[in-house]
């Protein structure tokens, strides 16, 4: 089956296995650590260990440490959301009407008018852009949702298509909760 040649050749190649073998088997146990001894540590250079007691954890118990600095930050960062929190945010809306001239007041009025009796579910409002009134829905986030509802009103509102907006933040609740 095997020649000899074929044996001396493949000699180093066994004798690398088999030491990979023993030396892997040799890294599985190392007698210098025990798990149920806690380590030590040089707390001198650090100082948010002083305020620490130090006791013998072992395995399957657990500690919280609290403190109340961390009450202050919280309230601080608070603060700072409340003072930023956006009024409106970069999304999409559905552009069902725009006019400019004579009764277009009216005929905004009129399509604003029209599309909250059809869907009272899809937020509405109606827009002044000298010289032109708009009457935009919806407040999306992205251009999917916007879409979705151009498919949904297409019928009733024919001449429509998506435009870039402001729109009202998701995040309004959020902010409103801080205070």
């Amino acid at each position: 089956m095997f020649s000899l040649t074929k044996i001396i050749r493949m000699k180093p190649l066994l004798f690398l296995i088999i030491i990979l073998c023993f030396d892997s088997l040799h890294a599985q146990t190392d007698s210098l650590i025990d798990p149920l001894v806690p380590k030590t540590t040089d707390t001198s250079s650090i100082n948010i260990v002083d305020s620490i007691k130090t006791d013998t954890i072992f395995p399957g118990t657990i500690k919280y440490f609290y403190n109340t600095e961390i009450d202050s930050l919280i309230d601080f960062q608070k603060n700072v959301n409340i003072k930023n929190c956006p009024k409106t945010v970069k999304g999409f809306r559905v552009q069902i009407y725009s006019c400019s001239g004579i009764n277009c007041q009216e005929k905004a009025e009129k399509n604003y008018n029209q599309f909250l009796i059809a869907y009272p579910e899809i937020s509405a409002e109606k827009i002044w852009d000298p010289p032109s009134y708009k009457v935009r829905v919806g407040n999306c986030r992205n251009r999917f949702e916007a879409e979705q509802i151009k498919s949904k009103i297409k019928e009733d509102f024919p001449f429509i298509f998506i435009v870039p907006d402001f729109i009202d933040s998701p995040y309004k609740v959020d902010c409103e909760n801080l205070e």
